[in-house]
């Protein structure tokens, strides 16, 4: 169920705020999970699933980096209510940057949200959503997109 999204990407920018602490300790994917109410008309545009695209830190505007973002309601955890944006940036960083701009350029959708029976089968797919992810950014279309002047354009808060 791959797919571009229709009119084009979608443009996210939002602080980066705590979320369950359970990307890096748990599941071995550290996320940046973004303010949703900074995002409520991107969002209503977006179903609840699996992303791709690039993403650029305040703090690094000539790094744009590929990433896998979840949008939704984490229906494998029942720990919150409301959706999260959990972005997950394909590069290691040294330390947290928790409270700093992140713009996100949403370039395609790999699946809807889904319920997954434990941690494994979780982590197992995230694995595979990552690695479509890198590949599909690789593809000269998506790798322009690096371009784009939401990314690279000077940062207003």
């Amino acid at each position: 169920m791959l797919f571009h999204l229709q009119g084009g990407p979608s443009r996210l920018q939002a602080p980066v705020v705590s979320g369950f602490g359970r990307g890096s300790a748990q599941l071995g994917f550290p996320t940046a999970n973004l303010c949703p109410s900074h995002l409520a008309p991107a969002l209503a545009a977006l179903p609840r699933g699996v992303y791709y695209g690039w993403a650029v830190l305040q703090s690094e505007p000539d790094a744009p980096r590929k990433c896998v973002l979840n949008i939704g309601a984490r229906p494998t955890f029942a720990d919150g209510e409301g959706d999260t944006v959990e972005v997950h940036v394909i590069h290691r960083y040294q330390s947290a940057f928790y409270g700093a701009q992140l713009r996100v350029l949403v370039l395609g959708f790999f699946r809807p949200e889904m319920r997954f029976s434990g941690v494994q089968e979780l982590v197992s797919r995230i694995k595979a959503d990552v690695g479509l992810a890198a590949s599909l950014l690789d593809a000269p279309s998506n790798v322009s997109a690096k371009e784009d002047a939401f990314l690279i354009d000077a940062w207003t808060e």
